[in-house]
């Protein structure tokens, strides 16, 4: 049976406790052996692994520290003492390793304040199916960078289904509303509070005809956001759960709404003042969006610069942005692409959202750098997509790596030959962790090194 690491990595804005007493971590919980994976039910040669998008897989607090008994509970969802950011998940083997029935956190199980003595932060995992139980021995969660290992032998399994109690009554009057951020939407219910531990949110995927989780807030929550890379009605789904058992989805319908250049007139460009100004579709009538837009500069089909941002949450009805042209042009055949952000924290930026083609006098050469530079990442902090930006002043070998906080290389986004000039590139962190990274390029003996923070 194939080891699998669970690690227990640090977020650098976790390492400050959030008491003078409490300490902080972030843990990836992650099950990957051998086929088959876990599933209903026990015997190896008969059980039907779990399926990928089943939230089946939650995080319970041994409480008496005396094994899993009725007296622990489902860990509470919110920032509190003894809180994580989710309890439950759904199995992702399938994209992980390949294998059905296992199963990759993310998010990472983030606790900023950890149970205090005489409570313990020993925790355990519950699995629930229809026909079976799997329950795993106890972990103490610890602060800083422990490693633990799990086999399924580190599981026991139950031929019937987790004791679970009564499924909770389903929530009522949700309401889905716009956001000055036109790509977020708000969303509030009601609920009696009686026999639940949390509410879970969906968004529905047209395509696939199928519920999407997002993410679970506390029980004590009646209202949330979530920010969308959508354009259009969009339709949310709040479903009250008490650890391994949910109610039934109760659907609202809301809009969201990102930047396009206005088809009618796209920019106007001004050669003598080497700047363009480019115009925007106006939001829905009686919506405004706050401004988080990128632009980036092409040139004859290749990146020239990132020419200009706007990131002034106040400018609500933004319908122009005026931006300078890079100080030269190899290439008459031009085009500019925006990004769309549209939140507050610039936190899930949603790519390019639209982009426009125009043509120069083309009479002006490539000004090539002089220096070897490497410029700081955009958006950052960001999820999971981040654009870096470097230059070297000749034709040579070249590499740009991406390391985490203790040193490991996680991504290598460049490695070999690269010409003279100025060069993008994008890393997905979607296989990630939450946290600080590094990212490094190194030519010859020339080395620079700069940070960034992925949060999700």
């Amino acid at each position: 049976m194939k080891l699998l690491k669970l690690t227990l990595l640090l977020c650098a804005w976790c390492l400050v406790s959030q008491s003078a007493f409490a300490q902080s971590s972030v843990a990836t919980f992650a099950f990957c052996p051998n086929e088959p994976g876990l599933g209903c039910g026990c015997n190896a040669g008969t059980r039907i692994p779990f399926a990928d998008g089943v939230d089946a897989w939650c995080v319970f607090w041994d409480r008496n520290l005396n094994g899993p008994d009725a007296a622990d509970s489902l860990v509470p969802v919110g920032a509190d003492v003894g809180q994580a950011s989710y309890s439950c998940q759904s199995f992702n083997g399938l994209s992980i390793c390949q294998i059905a029935g296992n199963f990759y956190s993310d998010p990472s199980f983030s606790m900023l304040n950890m149970p205090l003595p005489p409570d313990q932060p020993v925790y355990y995992l519950k699995i629930s199916g229809s026909s079976c139980c799997w329950v795993s021995d106890t972990i103490r969660l610890e602060a800083g960078f422990p490693e633990y290992y799990f086999t399924e032998s580190d599981f026991t399994c139950i031929d019937s289904p987790c004791p679970t109690g009564t499924a909770p009554a389903p929530v009522t009057n949700v309401v889905v509303t716009d956001d000055q951020f036109c790509s977020r939407v708000r969303i509030s219910w009601d609920h009696s509070g009686e026999g639940l531990s949390g509410f879970l949110l969906y968004v529905y995927n047209e395509e696939s005809s199928e519920w999407v989780f997002t993410y679970q807030v506390a029980d004590t929550f009646r209202s949330a956001s979530l920010d969308l890379c959508m354009d259009g009605e969009v339709r949310i789904g709040v479903a009250a759960a008490n650890g391994s058992q949910q109610a039934e989805i109760v659907e609202g319908i809301g809009r969201t709404f990102l930047r396009h250049f206005n088809p009618a007139n796209e920019y106007d460009l001004d050669e003598a003042a080497h700047e363009i100004t480019m115009f925007l579709v106006a939001p829905p009538e009686g919506d405004i969006c706050g401004a988080r837009l990128y632009f980036d500069f092409f040139s004859g089909g290749n990146f020239v610069a990132h020419m200009c941002e706007v990131t002034d949450p106040d400018q609500l009805t933004l319908m122009e942005v005026t931006c300078e042209l890079p100080g030269q042009i190899p290439n008459a055949n031009c085009y500019i692409v925006m990004h769309d952000s549209s939140t507050a924290d610039v936190l899930t930026g949603c790519g390019m959202s639209d982009t426009i083609f125009f043509a120069l006098d083309g009479e002006d050469t490539p000004e090539l750098p002089r220096e070897f530079t490497l410029k700081q990442n955009y958006p950052n902090p960001f999820n999971p997509n981040t654009m870096i930006e470097f230059a070297v002043p000749s034709e040579g070998n070249a590499e740009l790596s991406v390391f985490n906080l203790v040193g490991q290389k996680v991504a290598t986004l460049v490695n070999g030959k690269v010409a003279q000039g100025q060069h993008v590139v994008e890393w997905n962190a979607q296989a990630a962790a939450t946290g600080m990274y590094f990212y490094r390029l190194q030519m010859g003996n020339q080395v620079i090194t700069r940070k960034m923070l992925l949060l999700k």
